[in-house]
């Protein structure tokens, strides 16, 4: 046979593992459907609005979007459970009436068949940080999952910020929650949900991305961003670090809340560096249902 068919055939032989190894690297690491979800506090002040006339629409959004994970802001004890029981494939995270929690919630909920909780926490958005604080402080919930077909690992990081007017407390609120982040337990992917009240380009969201490279937090990408999107609602946020990326992000314009479901699909990297073991201690001091 001619020396440079030979070569060409070898060539092209190279070639195809080459796409079948990296075929096979792709395939092994997750996409994950996330999404962040106001469903408004339950108030009677809501009237016709209230939930009791709302929460079947809220539902049949979780349930037709189908997301793999769904962090929820503003909800009631009552609303928490209400959804937990109504998504019975999904397993459900968020402090107990025991831990003193009052007010709302920022509960997430998982696939069961999907994931396993290795660990999990709650933080407020006050000068202590790891107790209830008094009045209605914002809160951050976060959990620790790792994929059951792939093993891949990351945290789901779930929050709401201060409203509209209260810019100083949303930048103490933006800085709180980068340390938190950056100093978790492993350096697994990051996924980061939640009502921001704030649009991209705003002075706290600029810190909490580390926009500029003037903090010693890693940089943040913002799902908007990525794909360069400028029609949706900018208070709701879906955020990744390095290890994660947006393939594709959209808006539920079904009216069930005074916010919008924000859905995105999201690749789970392995990270650069090997994580280290997450510890379990937070698994039995929390409410998992």
């Amino acid at each position: 046979m001619n020396r440079k068919i030979v070569l060409l055939v070898c060539l092209n032989i190279l070639l195809v593992i080459n796409f079948v190894n990296a075929q096979t690297e792709t395939s092994a690491l997750p996409v994950v459907k996330a999404m962040t979800f106001n469903i408004r506090v339950d108030t009677i002040l809501d009237g016709p609005n209230g939930w009791a006339f709302r929460r079947d629409k809220v539902l049949d959004i979780m349930r037709n979007q189908n997301a793999d994970i769904i962090g929820i802001q503003e909800g009631s004890h009552r609303q928490v459970e209400q959804i937990r029981d109504a998504l019975p494939d999904y397993t459900h995270y968020s402090p107990g009436p025991d831990s003193g929690m009052a007010g709302e919630s920022c509960s997430i909920y998982f696939k069961s068949a999907g994931f396993t909780l290795k660990d999990s926490g709650t933080f407020w958005f006050s000068d202590t940080p790891d107790e209830q604080s008094g009045g209605w402080p914002k809160v951050c919930s976060w959990v620790y999952l790792t994929d059951k077909k792939t093993g891949v690992s990351f945290y789901v990081y779930n929050c709401h910020l201060s409203p509209f007017l209260a810019q100083g407390a949303r930048q103490r609120e933006a800085e709180l929650l980068a340390e938190r982040i950056a100093t978790r337990k492993t350096n697994d992917p990051v996924i980061l949900l939640g009502d921001f009240n704030m649009n991209v380009g705003n002075k706290a969201m600029d810190y909490l991305l580390n926009a500029d490279g003037q903090t010693a937090f890693p940089k943040m990408t913002d799902a908007w961003q990525t794909l360069n999107d400028t029609k949706g609602p900018k208070y709701d946020h879906i955020i990744l670090n390095e290890d994660a990326k947006a393939i594709d992000i959209k808006v539920d314009y079904t009216k069930a809340s005074d916010h919008y479901a924000i859905i995105a699909e999201i690749q789970i990297n392995v990270p650069k560096k090997t994580p280290i073991v997450a510890e379990q201690s937070n698994v039995n001091k929390v409410s998992v249902n």
